[in-house]
């Protein structure tokens, strides 16, 4: 795909005329560094000839699902509390999206076995973070219950309106965090 847009673009570069309008590139690039790559590419060089989109399935989820939870986080009388499970699949689109869309005093919890690591990168490329009480990082030691975490167990009894995002690398990871919360909501 990188090497058809380059392609595309060294074309329409060369050959179309200006006064055509803007040939719109669209491209799905599955890695982030290689997106990384393509878009630092296609801003190098500015020209209308050509119009380029990135195509980025993670974004896309993460729009859809914080389109389905305005409801529910712009409802409460109180700022909603939203829990992210896991730094997996689109964890983080979901997390820059909701940094964008969450209402005014949101909290958001990062729990994670890497935790600490996740806030020192978000922070490196968006120092302002730091500026933000509600967002909140929180390492647990691999295979740890929920339920039985102090620092959890408090913030599960606290969320009385939010959500809570399970991002696991696979289904097993996500199924169980899942039956453990069904059973503490009980």
């Amino acid at each position: 795909n990188v090497r058809a847009c380059a392609t595309v673009r060294k074309v329409a570069l060369e050959k179309r005329p200006a006064e055509l309008p803007s040939l719109s590139v669209v491209v799905a690039i599955d890695s982030p560094e290689m997106a990384s790559v393509l878009d630092a590419s296609f801003h190098e060089v500015r020209d209308r000839r050509v119009e380029y989109r990135l195509l980025d399935p993670l974004d896309n989820i993460a729009e859809r699902l914080v389109a389905r939870l305005a409801r529910i986080l712009g409802s409460p009388r109180q700022a909603p509390t939203i829990l992210m499970l896991g730094w997996a699949g689109p964890a983080a689109s979901i997390f820059r999206r909701l940094l964008r869309n969450a209402p005014p005093g949101a909290k958001i919890v990062v729990v994670d076995e890497n935790a600490d690591a996740i806030r020192q990168t978000l922070f490196a490329s968006a120092p302002g973070l730091v500026e933000l009480p509600e967002l909140q990082f929180i390492a647990v030691p691999p295979g740890t219950a929920l339920t039985g975490f102090p620092a959890l167990d408090d913030i599960l009894r606290e969320i009385t309106a939010g959500a809570i995002i399970i991002n696991g690398e696979r289904d097993e990871q996500n199924f169980r965090p899942a039956l453990q919360l069904r059973r503490h909501a009980r």
